[in-house]
């Protein structure tokens, strides 16, 4: 299994607009994909980061050559709510643990 990370800031203003779009435009484009399997989204301040698990090299070589994928990221850039760069770094899972995991919001997120 590999883990692959993508980070980028938001404009804290068009917080509400960047949840939408993650909810009902990139959530939906990555179950689609072969290979996908699952994601964490997490934030803190205009900090966001999308973590997707994926079953091998070829199913993130295959995401990011889908033209699904490509005209997601070029619908987001238009959008004007990401800061400048969005690093993205992949790794393999050597380990997890994910006791007592909770799907959906956590409440402590408020």
């Amino acid at each position: 299994m590999l883990m692959r990370t993508w980070t980028t800031t938001i404009d804290s203003v068009r917080e509400v607009d960047y949840e939408r779009f993650a909810h009902d435009i990139s959530v939906p484009m990555f179950r689609e994909q072969a290979g996908f399997l699952g994601l964490i989204m997490a934030r803190a301040g205009a900090l966001r980061s999308v973590v997707t698990f994926w079953e091998n090299e070829a199913a993130i070589a295959a995401l990011e050559a889908s033209e699904r994928y490509i005209a997601t990221l070029e619908f987001i850039g238009r959008q004007g709510f990401l800061g400048a760069g969005q690093p993205v770094t992949i790794m393999p899972v050597h380990q997890r643990i994910m006791d007592g995991l909770v799907t959906g919001s956590d409440a402590a997120d408020g």
